[in-house]
């Protein structure tokens, strides 16, 4: 059989992310929202472990440092972050969620959720679990 890369499991992957999160960013405008799933997923990361590193973020979504801090300083001046000084490496700055950063975090989390439910519609909960699984094999397989 020959290779069709349009009918590999990596072009449907990609093809399935894509839609997810275009659709996640329609339902966050349509709510009023203007934010990037990206910048979302970055406060679901400080939502689950404030006051972390630039680099550890950069290191978690496998971004450069300076695409993190891109994200980093816009999340700032909508006032849903700050930076702060890391006291144990005067070098580095910590990452924390305002108080306007978790208000809307949860706001956003909820319209997640149900992004996620619509998406998943059909799929019966055990195939998503499998899916899961197949999906960070895959990830570790990548990255031999």
């Amino acid at each position: 059989m020959r290779y069709d890369p349009f009918t590999s499991y990596a072009f449907f992957l990609v093809v399935a992310a894509k839609r997810v999160r275009e659709r996640l960013h329609q339902k966050f405008l349509q709510a009023g929202f203007d934010i990037s799933p990206e910048k979302y997923g970055m406060l679901i990361l400080l939502h689950r472990q404030d006051g972390i590193s630039q680099q550890n973020i950069a290191d978690k979504f496998e971004i450069s440092k300076v695409a993190a801090f891109k994200l980093i300083s816009s999340l700032e001046k909508r006032g849903f972050v700050s930076r702060k000084p890391d006291h144990k490496d005067g070098r580095s700055k910590l990452v924390y969620l305002t108080e306007k950063g978790k208000s809307i975090y949860e706001k956003l989390v909820v319209l997640g959720q149900d992004n996620l439910n619509v998406c998943g519609e059909g799929i019966d909960p055990g195939d998503l679990e499998t899916l899961k699984t197949i999906l960070r094999k895959i990830i570790v397989n990548s990255q031999k």
